[in-house]
């Protein structure tokens, strides 16, 4: 009578704990992916809240002062007058250039598109109110 022992070992499959260490990386990975993303999205809006507070800061300083305050953005930085601000560097913004006037006026309408891996975002600049949504 041949016993379970007795037969021979067979290596080309997996065993049943190597199946339970991948499964087990898998699912940590699966758990971790979602986080990231939210992490990177959260960020994201940081970076294009932190634009709209120069860019509100900028407009308190052109009616303080009675001049022009020109503001530049492009790539993950932003250059308000004679200053510069970084951005995450895993945010990527389009190039945009405009000014406030010394009423605090804007000077032009505009969408500025703001990235991340993860996600994209939009600051819109409305004419006459100089009011600017994050959408």
């Amino acid at each position: 009578m041949k016993l379970a022992m007795d037969r021979p070992q067979c290596d080309s499959g997996f065993t049943l704990v190597e199946m339970m260490i991948v499964l087990l990386l898998l699912s940590v990975l699966l758990l971790v992916t979602p986080l990231v993303k939210r992490q990177q999205r959260i960020l994201l809006r940081m970076d294009v809240q932190q634009i709209r507070e120069i860019c509100t800061k900028a407009q308190a300083q052109a009616v303080k002062e009675h001049k022009r305050i020109p503001i530049k953005i492009q790539g993950s930085k932003v250059y308000c007058d004679r200053e510069v601000y970084s951005l995450q560097t895993s945010t990527s913004c389009s190039p945009m250039s405009f000014h406030y006037t010394p009423q605090g006026t804007i000077s032009k309408a505009f969408t500025l598109n703001c990235r991340s891996a993860a996600s994209s975002i939009q600051l819109v600049a409305q004419l006459g109110s100089g009011r600017m949504d994050v959408r």
